[in-house]
């Protein structure tokens, strides 16, 4: 006599746990390399424009001041930031300043009647504005400016700890001639 065995086709109960789990794992693992991927590439984003705004106001600067005829770095701007006055090329005196703004930021700015903001992304804030002109005197040497541009995207809360600061030094020698 032949026994007939009831064979059951199909999956248990515990092959499917552990496939579950294994998806579960897999698709975790995506989802933070998708994330790391995204907000890398937000950081990147705020950093380079963070980098050309401070570039525009370095460059702006450089030119402007030298070919100016004098320069003085010895009084503050009444915003409590630091600021350079000099006189233009064409004899006119003006100043460049870090004004210092809790509403909309701080930012650099061009101009003695009324300052026109030389980072012109209300994203970007100047974060050094006490310290941003020096005029130190060497012997043997032309009156120079040295400019420190540090500024930060001000959505850093939002790319976290490591966000968009920028730092730019540049020393600028007036010609004298």
């Amino acid at each position: 006599m032949r026994r007939k065995t009831n064979i059951k086709k199909g999956y248990s109960i515990i092959e499917l746990l552990v496939v579950i789990a294994i998806f579960s794992i897999i698709s975790v693992i995506v989802s933070q390399s998708l994330v790391l991927s995204l907000r890398g590439s937000k950081k990147s984003e705020s950093v380079i424009e963070v980098k050309n705004n401070v570039d525009v106001a370095l460059s702006t600067m450089e030119r402007l001041l030298r070919n100016a005829k004098s320069i003085d770095c010895s009084t503050a701007h009444a915003s409590g930031g630091s600021q350079v006055k000099y006189v233009d090329e064409f004899g006119a005196n003006t100043l460049f300043a870090c004004v210092v703004d809790s509403t909309n930021g701080n930012y650099i700015a061009s101009g003695s009647a009324s300052p026109k903001k030389l980072t012109n992304n209300s994203a970007v804030e100047v974060t050094n504005c006490v310290s941003v002109f020096s005029c130190p005197v060497i012997a043997n040497s032309p009156p120079m400016v040295e400019i420190s541009i540090k500024a930060q995207h001000k959505n850093n809360d939002i790319l976290g700890s490591e966000g968009a600061i920028v730092e730019s030094r540049t020393r600028v020698l007036l010609r004298t001639y």
